[in-house]
């Protein structure tokens, strides 16, 4: 049905009250809402900061760019669902390690039940062999279990296959053709971080954090590469161009071609 404008203005008021309730309830003091219309437009409701102001969006790097990445690899025919993790990250020696497939990581199925935060005071290389070395009580694709491991070994079995970071990746398949100019890892190296909102007062580190990544793991293990898992800078803007692009299958363009297949979103690959 169509989104008329009254109806644009009601939506924006009714998310404004929720983040001004919010604030009062002393959940946050700053916030940044946008969301996509379904003539293509887009809206931002902002509270007490700029709506270009850059987040920590955490968990969402699993997303923008990491599995969003080997999807487009999976579609062009550069990496397949069925290959073995081992075939790229060899330092794999769990048990059922011949049974470890790609599609085990995008999916969350590899019954890892260890917390990562728990492995801080570890180096980025002995967290790495945790990982390698886990004894899963359960098969691979059996369980569903949501957490960090998987896109971590995604993130390197990813860079292993270009030969890039994924921040290069990300620049090239995403962020500069969708003129994300506002995201990526390392935030301070092309945002002031007057711009780049605080992410909390951390134990761990015994400071504020801002314009650094605040999941502890990625934090360790960065020192080796831009971790699939965490790590990622964004602003509202940004994303609801990235958004849009997997809403209309990959295209740049703000047009549909409605002779091209929709399998991206569509298609059941795993």
């Amino acid at each position: 049905m169509p989104f008329f404008y009254g109806e644009k203005m009601v939506t924006s008021e009714k998310l404004l009250n929720l983040l001004q309730a919010a604030e009062s309830s002393d959940i946050f003091d700053k916030a940044v809402v946008g969301y996509l219309l379904p003539d293509g437009t887009s809206n931002i409701v902002t509270l007490n900061t700029p709506e270009d102001t850059v987040f920590d969006i955490a968990s969402l790097t699993k997303v923008c760019p990491t599995s969003t990445l080997a999807l487009t690899y999976v579609l062009e025919g550069q990496l397949s669902i069925d290959a073995k993790v081992i075939d790229y990250i060899p330092e794999l020696q769990t048990n059922y390690r011949d049974e470890i497939y790609v599609s085990h990581l995008l999916t969350h199925s590899l019954d890892y039940r260890v917390p990562m935060k728990t492995l801080t005071a570890l180096s980025p290389e002995e967290i790495l062999n945790v990982l390698y070395t886990y004894e899963f009580s359960a098969a691979p694709g059996t369980v569903f279990n949501y957490g960090n491991p998987a896109s971590v070994l995604l993130g390197i079995l990813l860079q292993r296959l270009t030969g890039k970071t994924l921040q290069e990746q990300g620049n090239e398949r995403f962020f500069t053709p969708l003129g994300m100019t506002r995201s990526g890892y390392d935030p301070l190296t092309r945002v002031p971080k007057s711009e780049i909102a605080a992410t909390e007062l951390c134990e761990f580190r015994h400071r504020e954090i801002q314009g650094e990544v605040h999941d502890e793991s990625a934090w360790v293990l960065q020192k080796l590469f831009p971790v699939g898992s965490a790590g990622m800078f964004s602003c509202v803007p940004d994303l609801l161009k990235f958004v849009k692009m997997i809403l209309m299958d990959g295209k740049f363009e703000d047009t549909l071609d409605p002779e091209r297949p929709h399998v991206l979103l569509h298609q059941q690959y795993l």
